[in-house]
């Protein structure tokens, strides 16, 4: 049988170091050792604050972030560059991620015109298809107003009332029938505008062929201010919200000429817009815009001839490149509204050939691949020159 020996000497070389044993202390207390050396631990972050959306971890998906003033802890679960997602694990709400425009429950139409300006705000679901419910009225009948969104409220801004273009800002709750109330004017009364959305405010973005940007609070009620100008005044555009920039597409500008150019402002400043790239086709007269996470959609509204056109154009957030045509509406149309969940865009209302006339149609096309629309559902009437969409 072999015999194991055992150097004694080998068992009081004890320390930190390499090769070396280590010793508790005589309160049972390991001794310290640097951080760096200890592996198969995940990091943690400790801080007074909460991460934001470009808090970037350097240890990317799974790392931990605790704010030692609230006690809440996140945990990030999507490490992309600026616009990180991180999950509140503490409460269990909150959660840091990126503002999207899209909604998941509802989408909302207000507005138009029937058999007069119309008061009616409907709404129609996200996760079934079918027609729309009466939900609340508009303080009075409305035509053409923009539009924009929070994450609990719908918002119109300008537009026509009676024969007259308005400056008031009116908001009506998505989650009761309560009725829309006013809570603010934007600087100049105008219509036929670009209506964007950022996290905290809403955008009028030219209208009236107007060189103005108007933005407000979602945070409390008051009036607009002018925070910058277009690169081409234009009026019956489509308009769309990426979580960093509002988008304008199409329209006509003063002298009736038929515009292609899309167009970009920042959240972040209060500045100018910037010409960024063009549309397949020019369009006025109610082209309608929405958007996807990554995309923004353009579509529908007068195509030079005066044809109403049934085209689906998309262009790319992430650059500033011209639009690619993809798919088809179910019939050309002009001056309905448009809204969008995470997978689909919806048009709904409008003006359809062949001599004009309103529709009552709700249609849906997909954001994740270029297919033609649907038809899916109907409104509870038909209208036209409608106030822009929602979602919820």
């Amino acid at each position: 049988m072999a015999v194991n020996k055992l150097d004694i000497t080998m068992m009081e070389d004890v320390g930190t170091s390499a090769n070396q044993l280590v010793q508790r202390d005589g309160s049972g207390n390991l001794p310290a050792v640097d951080g760096s050396l200890v592996t198969g631990l995940k990091d943690y972050t400790t801080s007074a604050s909460d991460p934001v959306i470009t808090t970037n971890p350097s240890g990317g998906v799974g790392t931990v972030w605790y704010n030692q003033t609230s006690g809440e802890m996140y945990i990030c679960t999507d490490a992309t560059a600026g616009e990180n997602v991180w999950t509140n694990v503490g409460a269990g709400s909150g959660n840091i991620e990126p503002w999207a425009y899209q909604g998941t429950q509802y989408g909302f139409a207000s507005g138009g015109y029937g058999n007069a300006q119309e008061t009616h705000i409907e709404k129609f679901s996200f996760t079934s298809d079918g027609n729309s419910t009466d939900l609340a009225d508009l303080l009075t009948g409305r035509i053409y107003a923009a539009s924009s969104k929070s994450t609990t409220h719908g918002y119109l801004a300008g537009g026509d009332i009676g024969n007259y273009s308005t400056n008031v800002i009116s908001k009506f709750a998505f989650v009761s029938t309560v009725n829309a109330t006013d809570v603010g004017d934007i600087t100049t009364a105008r219509r036929m505008g670009g209506g964007t959305t950022s996290q905290t405010h809403g955008y009028m973005v030219s209208g009236s062929d107007l060189d103005k940007i108007d933005k407000w609070a979602h945070a409390s009620d008051g009036n607009a201010t002018l925070i910058g100008g277009v690169y081409e005044p234009r009026a019956e555009c489509g308009s769309h919200s990426s979580s960093t920039h509002g988008y304008i597409s199409g329209g006509q500008d003063a002298s009736n000429n038929f515009l292609n150019s899309i167009e970009k402002h920042p959240f972040a400043t209060d500045s100018d817009s910037v010409d960024v790239a063009n549309l397949v086709t020019s369009t006025y007269r109610g082209g309608m815009g929405t958007g996807s996470l990554t995309y923004g959609y353009h579509f529908g509204g007068f195509d030079a001839s005066a044809a109403r056109t049934d085209q689906i154009q998309k262009f790319p957030y992430a650059s500033d490149t011209n639009a690619t045509d993809i798919a088809n509406l179910t019939v050309g149309s002009r001056d309905g509204a448009a809204s969008a969940s995470s997978s689909y865009g919806y048009k709904y209302g409008g003006d359809v050939p062949p001599s004009g006339g309103a529709t009552n149609v709700i249609e849906k096309f997909s954001t994740t691949s270029d297919a033609n629309a649907t038809d899916v559902g109907d409104l509870i009437e038909a209208r036209y020159a409608m106030c822009g969409g929602h979602g919820y």
